[in-house]
């Protein structure tokens, strides 16, 4: 159960990370369009945060 969690997460924070790559991408091809890159790397840092603790959790075990 606790790898599925931890394997769960890594998809999520995969997936944050390509949808801020693509804010970045539209943020340098219309400067006005920068909010959606702003969100994603909040999405992306807190997903970043939860890996981190289910992966330690999961050692910790």
């Amino acid at each position: 159960m606790n790898r599925a969690l931890l394997a769960l997460v890594a998809l999520v924070w995969l997936a944050s990370v390509a949808m801020t790559v693509t804010g970045f991408q539209n943020g340098l091809s219309a400067p006005g369009r920068w909010s959606g890159f702003v969100v994603m790397l909040v999405v992306t840092a807190l997903a970043t945060g939860l890996v981190v603790v289910a992966a330690r959790r999961l050692r910790s075990r």
